[in-house]
């Protein structure tokens, strides 16, 4: 009987320990889910700017094209026969005039030839008037039976023949100073020396480049443009073009009718109408012509801010739709960029009319969230 009664005082008191145990864990859960439900907080509804957007019928592309300034002409200039240079009067980044003398040859031989070739020359034109006389005397002689036929014609011939050998000599003496003039470098045109060649004392070739010349006065550029622009354009048109941070004008003096290899494109030549301009440019400059074309293809116009990247290469945009209960809702709509100028962007994609499209802050939200929007809705 005492074992029955203690077998079950134990049992009542194991029982009565589970039973506290259950008690204390089910409160424990119970205090646990209490808590989470008063920590979960409340949905943020974050502001954002939005504009409506619509459709348009194409975009503007400006196209750019980009040549060369250079100078309208450039000689290499050198001697026409070989010899010692003796003098060169202009050096690298002189400007020289119109017919000014650049550089010298020696004619020490030429004009020991000319003056011999003189001598020779007052030679025959004694002989010459000696013949001459001669031959008035014989005529006379010949008139009044003194002279003979032969006397006369011999006479008369010998004249005819020291006036050859004058003539001849006469080519010679010109020959010399011809000479002496290519012994002469003068400056086809007014400009500035862009290289120097040869110095003094040194013996050159005929054709031998001595001095580079760039004129400075006719400034032009050298602009490959794509060739269906340049069959719009025409000889004597006037381009707005750009250099240096500079914009001025030219005119166009020629288009060429082939295309260049590398490029494909259609040089076309435009001088510039300030001349001036060349002091404030260096031959070398990148020319810039700008032309505006107008591409008709539906889409938007964005503001830059509103593209989101995507993965590939793809780009999307933000948009808002307003909800009945749960307020405005974020979505993602994926575009095709057009073309992108300055600070917008002109897309094709699944927008539609009046869209509403994040245009601010689109960092801070995802889509799905909800929205207020802030302020007035943009157009």
């Amino acid at each position: 009987m005492k074992r029955l009664l203690a077998f079950v005082l134990k049992t009542g008191v194991a029982f009565g320990f589970v039973g506290i145990l259950a008690a204390g864990t089910l409160f424990l859960h119970q205090r646990k889910a209490d808590s989470s439900v008063e920590a979960e907080p409340p949905v943020r509804v974050l502001p954002v700017s939005a504009a409506a957007v619509y459709p348009s019928d194409g975009f503007i592309v400006t196209d750019r094209f980009i040549g060369r300034l250079e100078p309208a002409q450039q000689s290499s200039l050198a001697f026409e026969r070989g010899g010692l240079v003796r003098t060169i009067s202009a050096d690298e980044g002189d400007r020289v005039a119109e017919g000014q003398v650049i550089a010298t040859l020696d004619t020490d031989l030429l004009t020991a030839d000319l003056d011999r070739l003189e001598a020779q020359r007052r030679q025959i034109e004694a002989n010459l008037e000696l013949a001459k006389l001669t031959t008035a005397r014989q005529q006379t002689l010949q008139q009044k039976g003194h002279a003979s036929a032969q006397r006369f014609d011999e006479a008369r011939l010998n004249v005819t023949a020291l006036e050859g050998e004058r003539d001849a000599l006469l080519a010679s003496i010109n020959r010399v100073r011809i000479n002496l003039r290519k012994s002469v470098i003068r400056a086809p045109f007014s400009g500035v020396v862009g290289g120097r060649s040869v110095d003094l004392g040194a013996v050159v070739e005929a054709g031998m480049p001595v001095l580079d010349l760039l004129e400075t006065g006719r400034p032009r550029a050298r602009i490959g443009v794509a060739p269906d622009i340049a069959r719009d354009l025409t000889q004597g048109e006037t381009l707005t073009l750009r250099a240096g941070g500079l914009q001025f004008e030219g005119t166009i003096t020629a288009i060429r009718p082939d295309l260049t290899t590398a490029t494909r494109t259609t040089t076309v030549l435009v001088a510039l109408k300030d001349g001036g301009i060349g002091a404030r440019l260096s031959f070398g400059d990148t020319v810039a012509f700008h032309v505006e074309r107008r591409v008709a293809r539906p889409g938007y116009r964005l503001p830059l801010s509103a593209l989101v990247e995507g993965e590939r290469g793809l780009w999307s945009v933000l948009t808002v739709t307003q909800g009945e209960e749960a307020g405005a809702v974020v979505s993602l709509e994926v575009v095709e960029v057009l073309h992108a100028a300055g600070d917008h962007v002109y897309v094709d994609g699944t927008l539609r009319p009046g869209t509403l499209v994040v245009d601010e802050g689109r960092e801070r939200i995802i889509p799905g969230q909800r929205v207020s929007l802030t302020g007035e809705v943009g157009g």
